[in-house]
C-alpha cells in the first residue's frame, strides 16, 4: 500500500465519520469560528479502491461484495436498478481510531475538533 493511497483512505473515514455524526444528531456543536482549514473552492475526491487484495489489519475478516441484483428493470415504468451488498473491517489502511476504541471512557471521534487533525503551513 503506497503512502498516497493509506492517506486517501484516513481522509475518506475521516469525511464519513465527519458526515455521520450530524446526520445520528450525536455530538453537534456550533462550527468553530477561528479554523485554519477554510474556503474550499473545489471538491476533493478522497475515494479509495477497495477490494479482496486491500490490506486489513490483523483481523480475518477481509473485504467481501456480493452482487445481490446485477440489473433488472423494475415495472410498472420499467426503472434501472442494481444492487451490491459489501462488508469489511472497521480497520482497514489508514484511518483514525477515536479514544473510545481503547477506553470504554474516551472520546468519540465526532467529539475530536476536526482542527487538530490539520496542518496548514505557516499556522502552527
Amino acid at each position: 500500500m503506497t503512502v498516497r493511497s493509506s492517506k486517501a483512505i484516513f481522509f475518506t473515514v475521516l469525511t464519513l465519520f465527519s458526515v455521520a455524526a450530524p446526520i445520528h444528531g450525536e455530538n453537534l456543536r456550533e462550527p468553530e469560528t477561528k479554523s485554519p482549514v477554510k474556503n474550499f473552492t473545489k471538491p476533493v475526491d478522497l475515494s479509495y479502491n477497495v477490494d479482496e487484495e486491500t490490506t486489513v489489519w490483523d483481523t480475518n475478516v477481509k473485504y467481501k461484495r456480493d452482487k445481490i441484483i446485477a440489473g433488472h428493470y423494475i415495472p410498472p415504468d420499467n426503472h434501472w436498478y442494481a444492487e451490491n451488498v459489501f462488508s469489511l473491517p472497521e480497520h482497514i489502511g489508514t484511518h483514525l481510531d477515536a479514544p473510545y476504541h481503547f477506553n470504554e471512557k474516551g472520546g468519540k471521534v465526532a467529539d475530536i475538533p476536526l482542527e487538530l487533525l490539520f496542518h496548514v503551513e505557516g499556522k502552527g
